[in-house]
């Protein structure tokens, strides 16, 4: 476990960042007394598939779900 200031959080919070993703914990500590400890967190996610890949079943749509709104329907939408 590293234990580092605010001030050296604050400058430097990149480098902390990449020790934390390799899974080093970290302890800010507020003159010697700790207020936050930051960890490595799994994504929720996982990993995306390839731009491309299917992930689902194709959409299927009804033969008629493009046809023009005839004129009852039309006045049905207020249009």
């Amino acid at each position: 476990m590293i234990k580092i200031t605010i001030d050296q959080a604050a400058s430097r919070f990149a480098h902390w960042l990449t020790l934390i993703a390799k899974g080093e914990d970290v302890v800010v500590l507020d003159h010697e007394r700790p207020v936050a400890r930051i960890t490595r967190c799994e994504s929720a996610a996982g990993t995306r598939p390839k731009v491309g890949t299917l992930t689902s079943a194709p959409v299927r749509y009804a033969a008629d779900c493009f046809a023009p709104l005839t004129a009852k329907e039309l006045k049905d939408w207020g249009l």
